[in-house]
């Protein structure tokens, strides 16, 4: 019975460390996509802020020091943190696609619009 603990242990901690080095890498990703010459600067600074808030976040939970609620609360606002980074994140890409016009003289949000 206790090797079945032990192995539902390694099997939690496992998981957590690969979903945080997932997260760590889209933090990285989307940091180089908010230093892009293309991000507007209102977006590049939103992206680095929620993109800070996630690491202290992620640090919090390794240290390892929060009872349950709270780590059930640390985990919520990393999941809207993600959430807001996705919204961020589309609204780059779309002043990267802005940067790119289909005619040289229309920009394309004006295209989308029409």
């Amino acid at each position: 019975e206790s090797f079945d603990v032990n192995v539902a242990f390694a099997h939690t901690t496992s998981r957590h460390l690969d979903l945080e080095s997932k997260l760590s890498h889209i933090i990285r990703d989307a940091q180089v996509i908010a230093d892009s010459a293309s991000t507007r600067e209102p977006r590049c600074r939103q992206i680095h802020r929620i993109c800070s808030e996630c690491s202290r976040s992620l640090k919090v939970l390794d240290q390892g020091r929060l009872n349950a609620i709270e780590k059930d609360q640390m985990i919520e606002r990393i999941c809207q943190l993600t959430q807001d980074l996705r919204l961020y994140l589309q609204l780059a890409a779309l002043d990267h696609v802005d940067d790119f016009s289909f005619l040289p003289h229309i920009p394309f949000r004006v295209l989308c619009k029409t």
